[in-house]
């Protein structure tokens, strides 16, 4: 009969949490070879990634409207910060990269800009590579051999990174990413390669965040002297990928 119907359909595929309160925005796992898995930001427990380079897993965490904050899973990352999106990595390298890493976001289509357009890009990239003079950014070639990006070397860039050895337990991610100011600030003053020590046993924990993007309304946000702007106007229905790579 129809409930024995429905019934079985939900067990084939059962509700997730979260989903109903960004029904505009899709997110897929691309890590494993597979292809895409849908994935929910906010998700109660970590994503799993693994590729031939490295395994573990993730957290993707946005921030809900002030009125429905009092149920988020991850409130107290978000409590007192301006930020509206946190992404947290866990897990280890099979392989030790030799060159440096670089963390970002890419489009997966070249930006067609006008004049004014090309020349406010330009100049919020500006802005933010006044905070971050390592930023890199190309808008993509007209061959499409390389497409629009934004990214900072990892080891030095992240906001918070920690790095277990073999036989200590690693933080749980959901919470701050145990590295002191200190310890931060001189990373980030050092060199571009992975840290000291760093094996194919250590466990790699790294948190990055940001207050400039609002992905479930899809906007461009807080930057100074310029108005909230839809992501549209510069990425048309591009979609954006957040990797991790290394430079041959």
């Amino acid at each position: 009969d129809r409930d024995r119907d429905r019934d079985r359909e939900r067990e084939r595929d059962p509700p997730q949490p979260h989903v109903s309160r960004y029904p505009s925005l899709r997110c897929e796992n691309l890590s494993g070879g597979s292809g895409p898995r849908a994935m929910i930001a906010n998700s109660p427990s970590p994503i799993p990634i693994n590729n031939d380079c490295f395994e573990g897993c993730m957290l993707f965490m946005i921030r809900q409207p002030k009125e429905d904050m009092g149920d988020h899973p991850y409130k107290h990352l978000f409590e007192g910060k301006q930020r509206t999106m946190e992404i947290q990595v866990q897990g280890r390298f099979k392989i030790i990269p030799e060159e440096p890493l670089y963390v970002g976001a890419e489009i997966t289509q070249r930006m067609v800009l006008g004049l004014l357009k090309r020349t406010l890009c330009n100049a919020i990239l500006g802005f933010v590579r006044k905070m971050m003079s390592t930023l890199h950014y190309s808008f993509g070639d007209s061959n499409d051999n390389e497409l629009p990006h934004i990214v900072v070397p990892l080891w030095t860039a992240v906001d918070r990174l920690h790095v277990t050895q073999p036989g200590d337990t690693p933080p749980a991610l959901g919470a701050a990413v145990p590295e002191t100011d200190a310890e931060r600030s001189k990373r980030r003053s050092g060199p571009l390669g992975p840290p000291q020590g760093l094996n194919t046993k250590s466990i790699v924990t790294f948190n990055f965040n940001t207050m400039y993007l609002n992905l479930p309304q899809w906007l461009l946000c807080k930057l100074p002297m310029v108005r909230d702007t839809s992501l549209c106007e510069f990425w048309s229905t591009a979609a954006l990928r957040l990797c991790v790579y290394d430079t041959p």
